[in-house]
């Protein structure tokens, strides 16, 4: 979904003739999508040492588009979670300002994951949750989506551990004003045109384009009109052991099945 559909689907709204593609008069230039797994941020090492996993992250999907100006943001040389998150404003700042720039970040929910050992002895003993630097990156985060140039849009995903940041991100110290209300309004509808839903199934068949059996022709329109419950029926196709046609595989998914968020 983050690094395939929605690409598409924005490619395709900015990319297409017609109303809502334009600003001020101007063509709204096609927008730039840069990558980060934070699964593979250190969570061990502190506030700061995940941070500069994230800035170290953003800095190469910048080098591997081509966008110079941000790939050479400097690293902090202070590895504090303070300088680390100013480095990560840094390089939003050096980011094309005349198009939209989609920070795509999976696994998310990591930002509020922070661990540390169970015990000082030697070997340790596993590790647990950082309660303190949890509470630390609340506000940290917080500073990061709202000090956001307009030019950047956050676009998150993750695990079944997803509740974790939404409840992290609840819970955000207010200063006066909650994060969960201090985002610009964004009304999506649960479902989508037919076009939309055909770009989406382009990009998924791509994928798919090795699976054996290969993906039903029929599955996009039996599936409801929804890109996530697409994406859904395409994996469960991939799995299914009871499904032999797309009729069968949408009729045991919506009825046997609780789709993950």
């Amino acid at each position: 979904m983050l690094n395939e559909v929605l690409p598409a689907v924005a490619n395709t709204y900015y990319c297409s003739a017609g109303s809502g593609r334009q600003h001020a008069g101007a063509v709204l230039s096609e927008p730039n999508f840069l990558r980060v797994d934070c699964l593979g941020c250190d969570r061990s090492s502190g506030c700061g040492g995940f941070l500069k996993g994230v800035l170290l992250r953003l800095k190469q999907s910048a080098a591997d588009q081509q966008l110079f100006a941000a790939a050479i943001t400097p690293v902090p040389s202070d590895s504090s979670a303070g300088a680390m998150a100013d480095g990560i404003q840094d390089f939003m700042r050096r980011l094309p300002r005349d198009r939209l720039n989609f920070l795509l970040i999976d696994q998310a929910e990591s930002f509020y994951l922070m661990a540390r050992p169970v015990s000082d002895k030697c070997p340790p003993r596993g590790s647990t949750l950082d309660v303190d630097a949890v509470l630390h990156m609340r506000r940290i985060l917080k500073e990061l989506l709202l000090h956001s140039p307009h030019w950047v849009a956050w676009a998150v995903t993750g695990s079944s551990s997803m509740a974790t940041l939404w409840a992290n991100v609840a819970d955000t110290p207010t200063n006066g004003w909650p994060l969960s209300m201090h985002h610009r309004r964004l009304n999506l509808s649960p479902t989508v045109s037919t076009d939309v839903l055909q770009v989406a199934w382009k990009q998924l068949k791509a994928q798919a384009a090795n699976w054996d059996p290969p993906l039903p022709n029929d599955l996009v329109w039996r599936s409801p009109p929804q890109i996530a419950t697409l994406a859904y029926l395409c994996q469960e196709w991939r799995y299914s052991r009871t499904a032999s046609t797309a009729a069968e595989l949408v009729d045991q998914t919506m009825t046997q099945k609780l789709i993950p968020e």
